[in-house]
């Protein structure tokens, strides 16, 4: 197993545990991995649930970030 799919199996576990103390980190990081690997949809669903999990405090980068993929995104 190579290194991101390492890293993706532990933000995936990480995404199961309600007890991780920042509740939008592993969407985030997920998303920025995705993206990495040229799977922008995936990422933006990553990146939306980070933003629900965030909250109106911590998302305003991550709302940036979906906002810019969803006009690349929907570009004719």
């Amino acid at each position: 197993m190579g290194q991101i799919d390492e890293a993706i199996h532990y933000w995936e576990e990480s995404k199961r545990k309600r007890r991780y103390d920042v509740r939008f980190k592993p969407f985030l990081n997920l998303g920025h991995l995705y993206l990495e690997l040229g799977q922008p949809e995936k990422a933006l669903t990553e990146y939306v649930l980070a933003l629900h999990f965030a909250g109106p405090k911590r998302g305003g980068e991550i709302r940036e970030v979906v906002a810019d993929m969803a006009m690349v995104l929907t570009r004719d």
